[in-house]
């Protein structure tokens, strides 16, 4: 289904984000999002292509944000009952940056049924769980409680992984917990509802991005002569308190973690366990055009008038590293040493960094 909403002058004026998306995941394109305009107004269509009958959901709550650039909807699918609210964000003219939240409800059954469990309280809930969605991971879910102390675990049956369990608790008869999933880096937020003695609801919503490349049939058809990028200055020391670098720099940090204390996810979800070491990172956003070392030679220039205390950081232990991250198809990264680079000073060798567009693609 599509749905339609107005869009401002200047979105309509460029049309860069019109067309046909489709996802980059490595098993293969799943996801097809058509962005189109009828007049000022602007369509979408969203397909799920993983089943042999390809699966159209509905589209409302369209929102285009000029400010920001980006464009928001929400996608019902009907088969599963899931909701996906969607942003997309231009970063080229052939890619986009998807980030998208996901909220689902899936039964649960209990594993080994039984008919005396009554009444439907805190203690009914103990147990082993399993999914019985046919789109959802083999995932059990143990219960238990101990010295009144409620105990979970999350085990995927798949592959024997399992899952980090978080901030466990009930509000009135509802399990609350969050789970992390260590080979993807994703954390849930989910709660536990039981419908009867051996049926619950379980409602997880969880967040990713990825990016969306334009169709194959309608590469090149649009031009933009800016580039994107980041820039990417992450120091690491065993000990030094990260507000001590901030304040040496007078930049302010993306993220930053000091040794000894808990560890946690950006969000502030708790980890186990204490940081082994301090880290620090500013991240630039920059739009430039081919010669972006411009950017990266004024941002060098500002950090040599701390030359001293970057050095004694890594006198002391530490290391300092500047990235520049390009957004493309395929990841690919690598570090080039000072050492390295010291060697080209003395041969006066200028290192230069290109990016070519994949052929195949055209």
């Amino acid at each position: 289904m599509t749905a339609n909403r107005t869009l401002s002058q200047n979105m309509a004026s460029d049309n860069l984000i019109l067309g046909t998306w489709i996802d980059t995941c490595e098993y293969g394109p799943e996801m097809r999002y058509t962005i189109g305009l009828q007049g000022s107004e602007i369509i979408i269509t969203a397909v799920d292509t993983r089943d042999t009958e390809d699966e159209e959901g509905d589209v409302s709550n369209i929102h285009w944000d000029a400010d920001k650039g980006r464009l928001y909807c929400c996608v019902h699918w009907g088969s599963t009952g899931f909701l996906t609210k969607c942003n997309f964000y231009l970063i080229s003219s052939n890619q986009m940056d998807f980030t998208y939240t996901n909220t689902e409800t899936i039964l649960f059954v209990r594993k080994q049924p039984g008919d005396n469990i009554i009444p439907l309280n805190i203690h009914s809930m103990m147990g082993i769980w399993v999914n019985s969605c046919e789109y959802f991971a083999d995932i059990e879910y143990h219960i238990t409680l101990k010295n009144d102390i409620t105990i979970v675990s999350m085990i995927d049956n798949y592959d024997g992984e399992q899952m980090e369990i978080y901030d466990t608790h009930w509000e009135k008869e509802i399990l609350f917990l969050s789970t992390y999933t260590p080979s993807t880096g994703r954390f849930r937020k989910c709660q536990f509802q039981l419908l009867s003695p051996n049926q619950a609801l379980l409602t997880h919503t969880y967040t990713e991005t990825c990016m969306l490349i334009r169709e194959r049939n309608e590469l090149k058809t649009k031009k933009v002569h800016t580039m994107r990028y980041k820039v990417v200055l992450l120091i690491e020391h065993p000990s030094i308190d990260p507000a001590i670098i901030t304040e040496q720099l007078g930049l302010l940090p993306f993220r930053h973690q000091r040794f000894g204390e808990p560890r946690m996810t950006p969000t502030g979800t708790p980890l186990a366990g204490l940081w082994k070491n301090s880290s620090w990172s500013c991240r630039l956003e920059c739009d430039g055009k081919r010669a972006f070392f411009k950017n990266i030679d004024e941002f060098v220039t500002k950090l040599d008038t701390h030359r001293k205390f970057l050095s004694n950081l890594v006198l002391s232990g530490g290391s300092v590293y500047l990235g520049i991250s390009f957004l493309g198809r395929n990841n690919i990264g690598d570090v080039l040493s000072w050492q390295s680079m010291e060697k080209m000073v003395k041969l006066k060798i200028d290192l230069g960094i290109e990016v070519f567009p994949d052929e195949r693609e055209h």
